[in-house]
C-alpha cells in the first residue's frame, strides 16, 4: 500500500492529474451547467456537481497513471525504478531501472507480465 501511495503522490502523477482535471472539468462543467455559469447565475449552480466534475477526471487520470507504472510487459520501457515480479509464474524477480526495456521472464519468456513490488531510489 505504501508503494501505491508513493506513486499516487509522485510529483509527475499529481501534475498530470491536475492538468487533466482542470481541462476536462471545465468542459464537463460547461456541458452540465454552462447556461448558469455563463450567465453568472450563482444561485442555480449546484456546487457539489461543480466540484465533483473536477474530482472525477483527477481520480481517473491518477488511477490510469499508477496502473501504467506498475503493470508492464516485456519490451515496454520502465517508467519507474523498482523491484518487479512476474505475475504469470510468481517465481521470477528482477530489479529494473527507469528508462530500461522490460526484460522477458526467465521462466515465462515473452508471456511475462511484470508487477512492481517496490521502488528503488
Amino acid at each position: 500500500m505504501k508503494f501505491i501511495l508513493s506513486l499516487i503522490f509522485e510529483k509527475r502523477t499529481l501534475m498530470q492529474a491536475i492538468r487533466v482535471a482542470i481541462f476536462v472539468g471545465i468542459i464537463l462543467n460547461l456541458i452540465n451547467q454552462g447556461d448558469n455559469l455563463l450567465l453568472l447565475n450563482f444561485s442555480d449552480i449546484n456546487l457539489f456537481k461543480l466540484v465533483l466534475t473536477f474530482f472525477v477526471p483527477y481520480f481517473v487520470s491518477t488511477y490510469s497513471s499508477v496502473l501504467t507504472k506498475i503493470n508492464l510487459k516485456p519490451g515496454q520501457t520502465a517508467l519507474i525504478s523498482g523491484k518487479f515480479s512476474c505475475r504469470v509464474c510468481n517465481d521470477c524477480e528482477k530489479e529494473i531501472k527507469a528508462g530500461q526495456a522490460i526484460p522477458e521472464c526467465d521462466n515465462c519468456g515473452e508471456d511475462a507480465k511484470w508487477k512492481a513490488k517496490g521502488l528503488i531510489k
